[in-house]
């Protein structure tokens, strides 16, 4: 019913605490994403799998995406209201968050970074990283969505 929408994960990986920043940053964008990899941000992640898989589909996503966005798979976002009447969100896991944020991009609406220090989770479990095969298979998931967009498939 308002004009922002903020989500993120509810396991304490990420810190409510930059909630307020994200929401300044939408009074100069349309979007704004909490970053690990950009200066004064961090990935602290225990799992050394899950902090270089992250970045591994970042930088594929960086090199044949729009370059301008350094945390695609962030998941940590507030944006305004008026972004949803265009773009809608699509996915049924992590990688709605390429797919948004590259669209977005596409159709004009601009983003905004915002550096904070991703820490293992505080509760719950990974879906992604339970073991290998489920790893590889949203890798993988995550990796089809990046050419998808970039070869326009859909």
């Amino acid at each position: 019913t308002g004009d922002i929408v903020v989500w993120m994960d509810c396991d304490f990986s990420m810190p409510p605490s930059i909630i307020p920043e994200l929401l300044r940053a939408l009074d100069e964008s349309d979007i704004a994403i909490g970053s690990r990899y950009i200066p004064g941000a961090r990935d602290r992640r225990d799992s050394f799998r899950e902090r270089i898989g992250s970045w591994i589909i970042n930088r594929l996503a960086r090199l044949f995406l729009d370059h301008s966005i350094n945390d695609y798979t962030s998941g940590f976002v507030a944006a305004k209201k008026a972004v949803f009447d265009k773009i809608d969100l699509r996915g049924d896991y992590g990688e709605y968050c390429i797919d948004f944020l590259y669209r977005a991009k596409k159709k004009g609406f601009t983003v905004k970074e915002i550096p904070y220090i991703c820490v293992t989770r505080k509760y719950g479990k990974s879906k992604t990283a339970t073991n290998l095969f489920k790893y590889l298979k949203h890798g993988m998931g995550y990796i089809s969505t990046i050419f998808r967009l970039r070869f326009s498939l859909s």
